[in-house]
C-alpha cells in the first residue's frame, strides 16, 4: 500500500488500487469496521468481507472510475466520479455518473456512502 496522509490521498490512492483492479490494495484503505452503502436502493451496509466479494465481482467486468470533482471538508471526501464498464448482457461499453462520499478515520476509509442509480447507465461513445 503506497503512503497516503490526507484525505484526498487516501480517496485517490483507493480509487488508483480500484482502477488497477488491485483487490488487496483496495481492501488495504479499509478501516477493520468500514461500512459501504450504496444509497437509493435499499441494500444494506456492506461490511469489508462482502465487499472484497462485491469488488472481486466487478473487476471481472473490467470497471474504471474517472473522478471528474473531489472535495474534502475535513475527514469526509465527496467525489463526482464517471464510471464504465463492459455490460453483460449486450457486450457494450457503458458510462454512469456516480458519487460518494467518503469518511476517513485514522487514516484509512471507514465509511463509504455510494449514490447511483441503474437508469443513469448510457452508452459510451
Amino acid at each position: 500500500m503506497e503512503e497516503a496522509n490526507t484525505a484526498e490521498q487516501v480517496v485517490r490512492a483507493s480509487v488508483e488500487a480500484y482502477n488497477r483492479h488491485d483487490l488487496d490494495g483496495c481492501m488495504a484503505y479499509l478501516t477493520p469496521d468500514a461500512t459501504w452503502v450504496l444509497m437509493g436502493t435499499g441494500e444494506q451496509a456492506l461490511s469489508p468481507e462482502e465487499l472484497r466479494i462485491a469488488f472481486w465481482q466487478y473487476f471481472l467486468r473490467d470497471v474504471q472510475v474517472e473522478i471528474r470533482k473531489l472535495t474534502v471538508m475535513d475527514s469526509c471526501v465527496a467525489v463526482e466520479y464517471i464510471q464504465s464498464y463492459t455490460d453483460d448482457a449486450t457486450d457494450r461499453r457503458l458510462s454512469a455518473p456516480m458519487a460518494c462520499i467518503y469518511e476517513i478515520r485514522d487514516g484509512l476509509i471507514g465509511q463509504v456512502r455510494q449514490y447511483y442509480h441503474p437508469s443513469w447507465d448510457r452508452a459510451q461513445d
